[in-house]
């Protein structure tokens, strides 16, 4: 369901099964709730809104999300029972299946998961028994097979994607790139199996801020099932760790656009600021050397008031650059 709906919901699922299993081990589940959804405590639906607010059918995708919420809420119900549902009573029950809830979560989700690449395990289980007669013929004989897997799965993804484009044609030009891109991966890709690919959600990175003047970042280990925050610079004690949700090497203007589009905020950081005062300096003593989306990005930056964040920070202990 969550292949063919929204992914997040997988997460989503997690959590509640994680907190369903603890309130029948007699934890109590308005606090694992509320720690569960205390990120962002915006409902799914705000966070679509706000993420596609440029699609023309942008209402048909709302609903769209609310309708796979309510499906997705009707299958939980069934592995909740399944599993420890004789455990709970009918109201702990009702507050693990609580659809504001299951919607906060999966607003969370949607903004602030990762996505991540993995080496398929089944790779080094086929390397590991090479010498098997049975394993070495599959080998010899895999190249059909792997375009097989391959062609598959691209067809999955595509119908996935055309089913978005129908109702946000704005991604048409981004989504002919990401294609492409994919398909130099596949064929510069020498494993027999294609890689892994999923989403996580990682309860320290979420709560690290954004800047474009980073001091830290983040690295994927144990085939991505663990995360570690690395220092690129001395943090002192008490200070902010901050990482970089996009490409620091990008312009002004493309950070901006990326980080309004896909997180919903304006960057006023000190790498943002300083920029912004250069270009609008540069556009006043010679203009045709700077673009007009340089200059609007720079006079969103200089203008802005930002808001009171939600949410708390990761403050440094003191540490060092690696």
């Amino acid at each position: 369901h969550a292949e063919q709906t929204s992914e997040v919901l997988v997460l989503v699922a997690m959590t509640a099964v994680d907190v369903a299993l603890q309130v029948s081990r007699g934890r109590n589940v308005d606090e694992l709730k509320c720690r569960a959804a205390r990120h962002l405590p915006v409902p799914w639906e705000e966070v679509v809104r706000y993420q596609w607010h440029l699609c023309a059918n942008i209402e048909e995708f709302v609903q769209r999300r609310c309708d796979a919420l309510d499906e997705f809420r009707l299958l939980l119900a069934e592995v909740v029972d399944l599993g420890v549902g004789h455990l709970l009573s009918s109201s702990q029950r009702d507050a693990v299946l609580e659809r504001n809830w299951l919607g906060v979560l999966a607003g969370q989700c949607d903004l602030i998961d990762v996505f991540l690449e993995m080496p398929n395990p089944l790779n080094l289980a086929l390397e590991q028994n090479e010498s098997d007669d049975e394993v070495s013929e599959v080998l010899r004989g895999g190249s059909e097979l792997f375009e097989a897997v391959a062609a598959a799965r691209e067809t999955v993804t595509r119908e996935q994607e055309d089913r978005e484009q129908e109702i946000c044609p704005r991604q048409k030009l981004e989504l002919d790139d990401v294609r492409k891109n994919r398909e130099i991966e596949r064929q510069q890709c020498s494993q027999f199996l294609p890689p892994v690919e999923g989403i996580a959600f990682f309860d320290t990175v979420a709560k690290i801020n954004h800047s474009c003047a980073s001091n830290a970042e983040i690295t994927y280990f144990e085939n991505c099932a663990r995360a570690s925050v690395v220092a690129t610079r001395d943090i002192s004690l008490g200070d902010e760790v901050l990482i970089s949700y996009v490409s620091s090497d990008d312009s002004l203007s493309a950070r901006q656009k990326l980080l309004k589009q896909d997180y919903g905020f304006i960057c006023v950081c000190v790498k943002c600021r300083s920029q912004s005062v250069s270009v609008l300096l540069r556009s006043v003593v010679a203009p045709e050397k700077v673009s007009d989306e340089d200059v609007g990005a720079a006079r969103r930056v200089v203008f802005h008031r930002p808001r009171r964040r939600r949410g708390g920070s990761v403050l440094g202990s003191g540490c060092r650059k690696k």
